[in-house]
């Protein structure tokens, strides 16, 4: 399962073109995996990104919630994403914290 959240956006506008962004983005991604046989199924969200990420894991009933190591923000968000710092915080499902190269 892939999933992507959109929090940015300051009219409804942007945010529509926004998710249909992710929406694409996440379909090249889809792609990649069921070319290998892989099963994936898409979300994108509108609103609080660590919300947004466990209300999908508990609908989903995940095993493992993958995450980059890296925010967007401030100083790379100090060296852990705090979405993803948050998300460690407050499930108790398991956390794989990706380092992915972009953000080295």
């Amino acid at each position: 399962m892939s999933s992507h959240v959109a929090n940015r956006g300051d009219s409804h506008q942007e945010i529509d073109t926004y998710v249909k962004e992710a929406q694409s983005l996440l379909e090249d991604t889809k792609k990649e995996f069921t070319d290998i046989g892989v099963d994936v199924l898409l979300h994108v969200r509108v609103g609080d990104p660590t919300d947004m990420i466990l209300s999908v894991a508990e609908e989903e009933d995940v095993s493992l919630i993958a995450m980059s190591a890296f925010g967007t923000g401030w100083f790379r968000e100090l060296l852990l994403g705090s979405t993803t710092l948050s998300i460690v915080r407050r499930t108790r499902r398991p956390v794989l914290v990706l380092k992915t190269g972009q953000n080295t």
